[in-house]
Order: structure tokens, then sequence, then C-alpha cells
């Protein structure tokens, strides 16, 4: 696999609350892991949720994940990668129930692995996953109030009112004692170009200029320069975290990136 990954502050806010993690390498029984988390709960706290999140679930991963994942379902790495989320969000919120100057903290999350051709992938929040190819798909859903009013029909995404509180998540990890995780299972091939981001970028950037910017920069180190610039160009209001992952064969005699 293949991997660029940046996060910056933005142009906006004093610190960034944003972590990221990326491995090629097994991490446990997965053979490769790439992670972003957006944390909230004040300048301090935001980030070192989003950092604690980040270090529980590798913790987790290395300790009580052991041998090959496989397509059997006590085993699957989309299961393994939810265990180890919900045992970094136990972890957070104890922390924040016995001290104070964490009270309130979480972070969104979003964690892929690749094995054998499928893509596994688990969120919560607003950090997204999206597949880039000859076009660009969404894969994750934003838990967040204006996606929930958006499906009841009570909302439209272009309105005002979208805009004004698209930042109002539903779910993050470490706030209550219990989490619900979304998972996702999808093939991967050559011709993918896999994106994990905070809101931070996607606030700032319309699909198609992602799409626009991945198939034109020539490779994913500059696709990821370039995705943080643009943020940063229309205001950066927010921290932006961007991960580009392919497979080795990207590019070869099928897509000229």
């Amino acid at each position: 696999m293949r991997v660029a990954a940046l996060s910056d502050k933005g142009m906006a806010r004093a610190a960034n609350q944003d972590s990221i993690f990326t491995s090629i390498k097994p991490v446990g029984c997965l053979p490769n892991l790439y992670i972003v988390a957006d944390g909230m709960g004040g300048e301090k706290a935001g980030g070192y949720a989003s950092n604690s999140a980040i270090e529980y679930l590798l913790a987790y991963m290395t300790q009580n994940s052991t041998g090959n994942v496989n397509t059997k379902k006590e085993n699957k790495p989309s299961k393994v990668l939810a265990d180890a989320i919900c045992y970094a969000n136990m972890s957070i919120y104890k922390e924040a129930l016995n001290n104070d100057n964490l009270h309130g903290m979480g972070t969104t999350l979003v964690a892929a692995s690749i094995t054998e051709g499928i893509l596994y992938v688990c969120n919560v929040g607003d950090s997204r996953l999206y597949i880039v190819n000859d076009s660009i798909r969404q894969i994750t859903r934003d838990h967040s109030y204006v996606e929930e009013m958006v499906l009841k029909g009570f909302m439209d995404r272009n309105s005002i009112e979208y805009e004004q509180n698209k930042n109002l998540i539903t779910r993050a990890v470490g706030v209550k004692k219990d989490i619900d995780i979304d998972i996702f299972e999808m093939d991967f091939n050559d011709r993918d170009v896999i994106l994990l981001c905070s809101d931070g970028l996607t606030n700032m950037l319309y699909d198609d200029d992602i799409l626009e910017t991945v198939r034109n920069a020539g490779d994913i180190d500059n696709a990821a320069k370039t995705l943080v610039a643009l943020a940063n160009n229309r205001g950066g209001v927010d921290n932006i975290s961007v991960i580009l992952v392919t497979s080795d064969n990207y590019g070869v005699d099928e897509v000229d990136l």
C-alpha cells in the first residue's frame, strides 16, 4: 500500500485537535490501519480526546487482537476495529468522569483496513471516508443533526439552516458509556484511492473539488498537500486532516495520476 497523510491546524484555530494514524505494516491482527479522529470539548480536551482514542485503539489492537483476520464473523477486520473503538470509547468516557478538566470531551473517528481486496471501515461522527476513482463516493454517513434532518425530509442540504448547523454531531467516541458504530465492507481494487478526512476538509471543499484534485495532482503526496492548501485558501476555519491510500499498483496501465 502507498499512503500520504497530513494534518493542519487551519487558518482560524489556535491548536490542532485532530489526530491521525497510518500504518502499512500489521497492527495487531490487521495487515494495515488508517485512522482520522477529530476532537471536541475545548482546546486541550479535544486534542487529548482524539489522540487518546487512537492510543487506546492501538493498545487494544496490540494486546487483544492476535492471529490472522478472516471472513468469519468472530475475527473479521470490521469486528476487530469495532471492538477496539468500543474499548477506546469506554476508556475516554471513564477519564472524563474522573477529571473535571476533561469533562465533555469526545472525538469523531473513522478507521479503515484493507485485506484480500476488501476495504473494512468503521466510523463514529462526521469524519468521512471516500473512494475516489473515475468518480467520488462517500462511504460513511455523517452522524450529525443536519444529516438526520435531511434523511427525515425536514431539511435541504443546500439550505442556510444546513450550513449553520452542520457541525452539530449526534455521535462521538467517549461521550456516552455505550456507542453505536457504523460498519462498511466493500471491494477495493487498484483503481481506487481511499480518502479519510476530518470535516475541516469537507466543510471547505465540495466533493467535485476533491475528485478533481486527486485525479489531477500527479501523485497522492501532492494531492494531500493540495487538498489542505485549498481548504486553507477558502478560509481554513477548522483543523484539516487528510489520509490518502492506494495500492502499490495504482495507476499502472489504468489511471494517469
